[in-house]
């Protein structure tokens, strides 16, 4: 019976598989295009080839065999260097027992103790379901927690070639506040070149790296993954928002400036307005969104909506 209703959900699946490939296709345009507007062609070219390269020497990285290696991802932090301004991510790694979390099964065993060998005790439901559908359901949880390694392990390498995490796999907090603008032409860039925008983009990781540390550990440990690198997850979640945010502005500005030129000693703020020239274009950019007429909604509507690939 259970065979019967995965292979009517497969079957289902592979209708909508089309519309989900042009999704993903549109997202990795879009993401190109956004990157290109903001950091230049050459730039962006540097990164996505650094980035393709990284995936390929990752490749094998991911195998269950690596995981017990020394470096393994799974392996517990060292303790953060006193001196450090921020403590070590993830902060609260330090309280486990390595021994624990030296590869994959170890963390999810920890999770979920012993009862996923108890026998099922089900009361009686709508599908008809025997021991073999209960071990069947044992093996694709035993499959799930191999793909999730791997996927995990594969994204940790990639982070690291990037310069992402340190060498002991912490986000590495210099790269984004320091030695990320040295790996890159600033004069082909939107704004990058302006010490105004940069110190929003480090400021904006700085507070990424804070939320990071401080997030309650008790909602963390819910989940076997975020138990372990939850921080990590928190502090890049936050730091592509922080990039896409800044860029979005230099963007609006860059738009606002060159259809109706700018006045810079002019005070916004005597009218309530922020003086900092790309938070003034986004909020402009927005008051003129939300009074637009209805019929230039609907012309611009026509031009600029999604086609759909």
């Amino acid at each position: 019976m259970m065979r019967i209703v995965l292979l009517s959900l497969a079957c289902a699946a592979v209708v909508s598989s089309t519309s989900g490939v042009a999704k993903k296709i549109q997202r990795n345009i879009n993401e190109w295009n956004k990157d290109v507007a903001c950091w230049g062609r050459e730039n962006a070219l540097k990164y996505h080839v650094g980035l393709v390269n990284a995936i390929e020497q990752c490749s094998e990285f991911g195998s269950p065999a690596s995981l017990v290696k020394p470096a393994n991802p799974w392996q517990t932090a060292p303790q953060p260097i006193p001196s450090s301004p921020f403590q070590t991510l993830p902060a609260s790694v330090s309280r486990l027992n390595p021994a624990k979390y030296q590869n994959w099964n170890s963390i999810w065993a920890n999770y979920l103790g012993n009862n996923v060998r108890q026998r099922r005790q089900a009361t009686d439901g709508l599908l008809e379901t025997d021991e073999e559908d209960f071990q069947e359901f044992l093996e694709d949880f035993e499959e799930y927690k191999e793909d999730m390694g791997t996927k995990m392990g594969n994204l940790t390498c990639v982070l690291t070639k990037m310069g992402m995490l340190d060498s002991a796999l912490q986000v590495n907090l210099a790269m984004y506040t320091g030695g990320f603008w040295d790996n890159y032409d600033l004069s082909k860039t939107l704004a990058a070149s302006d010490p105004l925008w940069r110190q929003m983009m480090t400021s904006g990781f700085t507070d990424c790296y804070s939320i990071a540390q401080t997030f309650p550990q008790e909602a963390l440990d819910k989940n076997p993954v975020s138990k372990v690198f939850g921080r990590h997850m928190i502090f890049f979640k936050c730091a592509a928002k922080v990039s896409k945010k800044c860029c979005y502005e230099a963007e609006m500005y860059d738009w606002i400036k060159t259809l109706y030129g700018e006045d810079p000693s002019f005070n916004w703020a005597q009218f309530g307005l922020p003086n900092n020239k790309y938070e003034l274009a986004a909020l402009t950019v927005k008051v003129m969104t939300e009074t637009a007429s209805d019929e230039e909604e609907f012309v611009g509507d026509f031009f600029y909506g999604d086609a759909h690939v």
